[in-house]
């Protein structure tokens, strides 16, 4: 990453050399960390603010988020999404694990939760990082999950 904007808070945005575009620089687990401290129904301007991205930008990237299935946005009749809230929690994913059991691939946890395999890898990491699960590479970028003891 080479290529940079100046922003209107004076800070570089990073361009990928090779698309051009803007990389962003909040990650899915610190969006989804913000949405779960700050609960249900948030709305985008506040999201903004605390990822440092403009109104639009951070529109754009929950939009792309809801698409993949992290969040829920709620309309307030103007026809844009503008509360958000994650559409899966912790404790979903931690329950699971008492129906699948331990050493349990990725795509079985997600198939249990409700939710593709791209959400169920984000939240694992996150609760892996939490100390709550642990991993076990499994071959070929599979991981294994099992629940830790309390």
């Amino acid at each position: 990453m080479s290529m940079a904007e100046i922003d209107g808070g004076g800070r570089r945005k990073p361009r990928d050399d090779e698309s051009n575009k803007f990389v962003p620089e909040t990650s899915v687990q610190e969006i989804i960390k913000l949405l779960e401290e700050a609960g249900e129904g948030v709305p985008t301007g506040d999201i903004s603010d605390e990822i440092d991205y403009t109104r639009d930008g951070a529109l754009k990237r929950l939009r792309r988020l809801k698409e993949q299935g992290f969040v829920e946005g709620r309309d307030l009749g103007q026809g844009r999404p503008i509360l958000w809230s994650l559409k899966y929690d912790r404790r979903d994913f931690l329950n699971a694990f008492e129906e699948v059991g331990d050493l349990t691939p990725t795509n079985t946890i997600a198939e249990e939760v409700g939710c593709s395999e791209l959400v169920a890898e984000e939240w694992l990491f996150k609760l892996e990082e939490e100390g709550k699960v642990r991993s076990k590479e499994g071959g070929k970028r599979k991981f294994l999950w099992s629940k830790l003891s309390k």
